[in-house]
């Protein structure tokens, strides 16, 4: 594993998981599917 306790990849991890890191990726992820679908929608008009 690339994590030691107590060292510094854990206190980064850590900071991410505080602030959501995983759902604010997937939100904008998701953002950019559903925008991409909008502007495909449009170039079929």
């Amino acid at each position: 594993t690339l994590l030691s306790e107590g060292g510094t990849t854990q206190a980064g991890l850590n900071a991410l998981s505080e602030y959501d890191i995983e759902g604010i990726f997937e939100d904008c992820l998701n953002a950019a599917v559903n925008r991409s679908i909008e502007l495909s929608a449009q170039d079929d008009d």
